[in-house]
């Protein structure tokens, strides 16, 4: 019998698709009688999904990113000046 410690040491490999289907199915079968790991299930998932989200909104202003782009090269300059 899978254990919720199972069902957590192989999260991972379960939402990436890479299980073989024997602990497919008994990680399935553990999740239809436990509602906290498919609590937990569906949070590892968000966490994964949100992210991804938010990455693909947000872009940054073209005045914004010369900016930052200008700041980061004067420090670059001069951190490799300070090391001659």
């Amino acid at each position: 019998m899978i254990t919720c410690r199972d069902v957590v040491e192989f999260l991972g490999d379960l939402v990436a698709d890479e299980l073989p289907p024997q602990q497919r199915e008994w990680i399935e079968q553990h999740l239809q009688c436990c509602p906290p790991c498919v609590s937990y299930l569906e949070s590892y998932r968000a966490v994964i999904r949100l992210p991804r989200q938010v990455l693909r909104i947000a872009s940054l202003p073209p005045h914004l990113e010369a900016r930052l782009r200008f700041i980061l090269n004067e420090y670059l300059n001069s951190e490799r000046l300070s090391q001659k």
